[in-house]
C-alpha cells in the first residue's frame, strides 16, 4: 500500500486535490454475553480501485473523473444523509468514497461501530451549526442544541491501525473539561459576602451583575432545588451553578458561556438531554418552556448564544484540521497542503463553507432524507431538486382531494 503521508492536497486556481481507495465492508458480530452483542465493521482498502477527491469552491469536496472533471459534488451531502445505526448506507459510503482514515489494502481491519457513528454525529453537527448560524430567520434553541451537542457530550476515543497503536479522542472543549472539574472548585465567593448577607453578588457577562440566593446556589448544587423540574437530577445544572459561582477567573468566551448556561437554566429551563440534530429535552412541560422562553430570552442572551456557537465551530474545525499542513512544491512551484486522511480533507470543505452566503438545509421532501448546499440568496429553496419539490406538491394536492370528498 502506498505510504499514506505522501499523499497530499495541491493548491491550483482554488482547487484541491487528494487521492484515496474505496473500500470493502463487511460486519462481524459477536456474543459478548447474555444480551449483550457487540458489532464490529470490518474494512479493506482496494487497490485497484483508486479515488480522486477535489476542493471546489461553491460545491465543496467533490469526486473527480479520470479526466479530471467532476463526477460526483454529493460527497458531504451523502455522509449527512447516513441514519445512525444504517450500516447499509454506511457501507455504501465508505464502498463509493472510501474511508475517513488510511486502511490496509492487504486485509480487513477491524473497526467499532458506536465510536464511528459517533464521529459522523459530530461532523453532521458541525455542518448543521454552521448552516442553522448562517440562517436568516435563526433558530435558537435549534442552535443550542447543535452547540451542547457538540461542546457537552463525552469525547469518543477512535481506534484504528493506522494511528499506530495510539487512540485519537475527539475534540474536547474546554466547557466539558471545566465542568468535570466543577465539583472540586473551592467556594471563592463566600469569603468576600457580608457575615449577614443573603446573596451571592457575581459579576456577570449578562446581567452585569446578579445576585444568586444563598440558600439557593447551596439547594442546586447539593440537589435539593426540587422546586425546579430537574434540579434535584441535573449534574450540569448544579455544575454550571458551581462555575457560575465559583470561577471568575474563567476566559471571557468561556465566562460568557458559563453565564449563559446558567440563566437559560435558572430562568427558562434545566436540560435533559441534546442530540446530534439539535432537539433539546427538559425536565419541564413544554408549554411551562415555550412561556418562560418567550418572557427570558432575551437579546443579549440570543447574543451570547451566538458568540458560544460560533466558539464551537471555531474549536471543532480548528480540532479536525491536525492533519493538514501547508508546504511548497518544489515540482511545481506553487503552494500545496500535505494532508493525512480524509476526515481532515472532509473538515477542509467544511472550514470553507461561507456562512452568510451558503449554507446545507435537509429536503423538505418528507421521502428524501438528502441535504443540499444551497446559496442564501436563494433562501426559499426548500427542496434538493424539482422532483422532490413535484412530488410534494403531487402528495399535498392528493391530501387536499381526499379531505374535500
Amino acid at each position: 500500500m502506498d505510504n499514506p503521508n505522501e499523499k497530499f492536497f495541491t493548491f491550483t486556481d482554488n482547487l484541491f486535490t487528494f487521492e484515496s481507495y474505496a473500500c470493502d465492508c463487511v460486519t462481524d458480530i459477536e456474543n459478548v454475553e447474555p444480551g449483550v452483542i457487540k458489532e464490529t465493521v470490518k474494512i479493506q482498502g482496494l487497490a485497484d480501485s483508486p479515488i480522486r477527491f477535489a476542493f471546489a469552491p461553491s460545491k465543496g469536496m467533490v469526486r473527480l473523473a479520470k479526466t479530471g472533471s467532476i463526477n460526483s459534488d454529493r460527497i458531504l451531502t451523502e455522509l449527512l444523509t447516513i441514519p445512525e445505526g444504517d450500516t447499509k448506507k454506511l457501507f455504501s459510503f465508505f464502498k463509493e468514497y472510501g474511508f475517513f482514515f488510511p486502511v490496509s489494502t492487504d486485509g480487513y481491519e477491524a473497526i467499532e461501530v458506536k465510536p464511528l457513528y459517533s464521529l459522523i454525529n459530530r461532523i453532521k453537527a458541525v455542518v448543521r451549526l454552521i448552516s442553522a448560524l448562517g440562517e436568516a430567520r435563526k433558530d435558537y434553541k435549534r442552535i443550542l442544541g447543535l452547540t451542547l451537542y457538540l461542546q457537552l457530550t463525552q469525547p469518543v476515543l477512535l481506534s484504528f491501525e493506522c494511528f499506530g497503536g495510539q487512540q485519537m479522542p475527539t475534540c474536547e472543549h474546554a466547557i466539558y473539561a471545566e465542568l468535570s472539574r466543577a465539583s472540586a472548585l473551592p467556594q471563592s465567593n463566600q469569603a468576600s459576602q457580608p457575615y449577614d448577607a443573603d446573596a451571592y453578588s457575581i459579576p456577570d457577562t449578562i446581567f452585569t451583575t446578579f445576585e444568586l440566593n444563598i440558600e439557593e446556589y447551596t439547594n442546586i448544587v447539593g440537589g435539593f432545588a426540587a422546586a425546579t423540574p430537574g434540579g434535584e437530577q441535573s449534574q450540569i445544572y448544579k455544575d454550571i451553578t458551581r462555575l457560575y459561582c465559583n470561577a471568575p477567573h474563567l476566559s471571557p468566551e468561556l465566562r460568557n458561556e458559563v453565564d449563559f448556561l446558567f440563566h437559560f437554566q435558572h430562568s427558562i429551563a434545566v436540560i435533559k438531554g441534546f442530540t446530534a440534530a439539535g432537539d433539546i429535552e427538559f425536565y419541564d412541560t413544554g408549554e411551562n418552556v415555550r412561556y418562560r422562553y418567550a418572557a427570558n430570552f432575551s437579546d443579549r442572551m440570543k447574543e451570547s448564544l451566538i458568540a458560544m456557537a460560533k466558539m464551537a465551530v471555531r474549536d471543532e474545525i480548528g480540532y479536525n484540521l491536525y492533519g493538514m499542513r501547508p508546504r511548497y512544491d518544489i515540482e511545481t512551484m506553487s503552494p500545496a497542503w500535505e494532508i493525512q486522511d480524509m476526515l481532515t480533507g472532509i473538515y477542509v470543505s467544511i472550514f470553507f463553507m461561507r456562512p452568510g452566503i451558503e449554507l446545507y438545509r435537509k429536503c423538505a421532501n418528507q421521502n428524501c432524507d438528502r441535504w443540499f448546499l444551497v446559496n442564501t440568496t436563494s433562501a426559499k429553496r426548500k427542496y434538493c431538486e424539482s422532483s422532490c419539490r413535484n412530488a410534494t406538491a403531487q402528495r399535498a394536492h392528493r391530501l387536499r382531494k381526499q379531505a374535500n370528498r
